[in-house]
This record gives C-alpha cells, structure tokens and sequence, in this order.
C-alpha cells in the first residue's frame, strides 16, 4: 500500500497543478478540446491499468503505469491551456492596437 501511495502521490501532484489550466479553460472556449482530451485521457490510464495488470501482472506496474499516463496527460493539458492562452492574449493585442 506504501508502494501505491508513492505512485499515486505524483499523479496527485499534478492533478492538483492542473486546477489553474482547468479554470481557465471556459474563459478560452477551449469546452471541445476538454472533451477530446478527457476521452483520450480516461483510455490512456484504463489501458495503462490493463497493460500493468494483464502484460507485467503486476498491480504495482499497474498503479505506476496508471500514474505515468496520467501525469503524461495533466503535463498535455497543462502546456495545450497555456499554448492557446498566448494566443488568446496575442490575439487580443493585435485587435487592440487596430
């Protein structure tokens, strides 16, 4: 269970990091590419469970590989937020400056 709390505790890490991205994507209308991101997320980490538990069997490969995809995931989120938030705000200077 320690082994697990290790793993898990870095996938909570940056779910938590991830708040701010997640807050702002409204403001960005960016609601189409949550969408897609989360169904690519959510089968990313159900694969990575499979794959620890059926290939490796082991549950702790499964619980590590689970927490990899779901960091790999967050660390997307994270920079495609902050990709199109520098765009909206380069945007919005270029139509202020008009």
């Amino acid at each position: 269970s320690g082994v697990y709390a290790q793993w898990l505790s870095v996938w909570l890490f940056f779910q938590y990091v991830n708040k701010p991205a997640v807050a702002a994507i409204p403001s960005l209308m960016l609601h189409r590419g949550l969408l897609i991101y989360e169904l690519f997320s959510t089968l990313s980490k159900a694969l990575a469970l499979y794959i620890g538990f059926a290939v490796y069997e082991s549950d702790v490969a499964g619980v590590a590989l689970f927490s990899i995809a779901g960091v790999v995931a967050y660390v997307w989120l994270i920079s495609w937020v902050i990709v199109h938030a520098d765009r909206s705000h380069k945007n919005n200077q270029l139509k202020g400056q008009m």
